[in-house]
């Protein structure tokens, strides 16, 4: 049986049966107390009266619904039972992160570097740059008379006992730069870093105040840039004044000065470039020396 069919019938003939009383009772109230319905009036309402199936004629006053249908289930057959898909769980968790970069670390990668021998240099962060905080010692101590070669050996010099090198060794450029000419080439550095050219130079004076002007200028220049520079001075870049070891194999300027060597050429491939740091005077000097000369070395991050 349709329900919703058998339903709405039972409702059509309830208004039906309405209508025939109310049409009855306006026939009394207006004097035709004879009205009869026709046979046929009678038939309608007595087909109308029993609902498909059934033998009771309907009555205004019984439930709409004869049959609990609604006790019944809405489907004959189970709903077919869906299938409940998870989604695999990941064995394990990513591996988080060791550390967090250390924001007081500025342009460093590193806190320490490493150099061929095992020594272990600080790194310091200066404009958007990062320096070892120290001077290299790295290489085989030899004697001042004794020419630094290309033996697949690095080697060094310094003045003083072994507690005096600790300050750090004295290169010629070509040692520095382990035989080659490339211009920002690593040498002896650490992995990872390498001796600073012309423009690295510039870019580090410049981030301590230096004037544009005197940035292009040789010889000394600046006011205190190089004072920052020091061993106690603002920058944390710490040089120590070690001094040279000259041409001739002769130690001077221990206490007074530091030279550090660029990694680009002068006078057509004759001399280095270099930085100079003065006790006397708080700007650094540029200009450029034979490369036979033994200065010190700083590394700049890649």
């Amino acid at each position: 049986m349709d329900v919703v069919w058998w339903y709405r019938e039972r409702v059509v003939r309830s208004f039906s049966r309405l209508f025939l009383l109310a049409a009855v009772a306006s026939s009394a109230a207006c004097g035709r107390s004879n009205y009869v319905a026709s046979d046929a009036s009678r038939d309608t309402a007595s087909a109308l009266d029993a609902g498909p199936g059934l033998d009771a004629p309907f009555l205004l006053d019984a439930p709409l619904l004869d049959a609990p249908f609604l006790d019944a289930p809405l489907l004959d057959a189970p709903f077919p039972d869906a299938p409940i898909v998870v989604p695999d769980a990941p064995s394990a968790m990513p591996d988080a992160p060791s550390a967090m970069p250390d924001a007081s670390m500025g342009a460093c990668r590193v806190a320490t570097a490493l150099d061929a021998d095992g020594h272990s240099y600080g790194t310091v962060s200066i404009g958007t740059q990062c320096w070892l905080a120290s001077n290299l010692i790295v290489g085989t101590r030899i004697p001042g008379t004794t020419a630094q070669t290309n033996n697949a050996v690095i080697e060094h010099y310094c003045y003083g006992d072994a507690a005096a090198c600790e300050a750090g060794g004295l290169y010629t450029w070509q040692e520095a730069m382990q035989y080659v000419t490339t211009s920002g080439a690593r040498g002896i550095c650490p992995s990872g870093f390498h001796i600073p050219n012309e423009l690295e130079w510039e870019a580090l004076e410049r981030s301590l105040g230096m004037p544009e002007a005197d940035i292009a200028m040789f010889d000394f220049r600046g006011t205190t840039e190089g004072t920052a520079l020091k061993l106690g001075g603002s920058s944390g870049f710490d040089g120590v004044l070690i001094g040279i070891r000259d041409n001739t194999g002769t130690y001077f300027g221990v206490g007074t000065d530091l030279f550090l060597w660029a990694s680009d050429e002068g006078l057509g491939g004759a001399n280095g470039v270099s930085r100079r740091l003065n006790g006397a005077f708080g700007g650094i000097e540029r200009y450029g020396y034979a490369k036979a000369n033994a200065f010190a070395i700083r590394c700049v991050q890649d």
